[in-house]
């Protein structure tokens, strides 16, 4: 807040809650999106956007910039909340859904509790921008894991 000479505790307080409005708003553009193109194409292209917006996030230079770009990170990030489910009960038989559910939802459960106190030690220690580059980070380590996975299972079965 002080590097943007803004000194409103509520403008403040906006900037944290904007990310869980575009957690409210994506769900609606998201689900039609998935019945259309699919879910593994929005998957991919949402975790992409995530990782811009989450990248432009460290780099604003503006208050309104961060706003912007919190929002429409919350918005792609709440792509696996959409549809993971759905995603579960496609590849999943019934007997089993129960467990692979249990498991599934530890993240969204787990998430919200550690991600505010790992963000707060981190956002002390080293600035607020950090916590955007961490971020940013642990979605380029999952891209390079998902595709390395993918391509031994692919080279496994060919």
């Amino acid at each position: 807040m002080r590097e943007f000479n803004v000194t409103s505790s509520m403008l403040g307080s906006f900037v944290v809650s904007v990310y869980t409005l575009g957690y409210c708003f994506g769900p609606f553009l998201i689900a039609p999106l998935s019945e259309i193109y699919g879910r593994v194409a929005l998957y991919h292209s949402c975790n992409l956007l995530f990782l811009i917006f989450t990248i432009a996030c460290a780099l604003a230079q503006t208050m309104p910039q961060l706003i912007v770009f919190r929002l429409l990170a919350g918005m792609a990030g709440v792509c696996p909340l959409t549809i993971g489910s759905g995603t579960v009960a496609d590849m999943v038989p019934k007997e089993k859904r129960a467990g692979i559910m249990a498991i599934w939802a530890m993240g969204p459960i787990l998430g919200p509790v550690v991600g505010p106190v790992a963000g707060g030690f981190l956002a002390e220690a080293e600035g607020w921008r950090w916590v955007f580059w961490v971020i940013a980070i642990v979605v380029c380590l999952q891209f390079f894991l998902v595709s390395y996975t993918l391509k031994l299972t692919v080279n496994r079965l060919a």
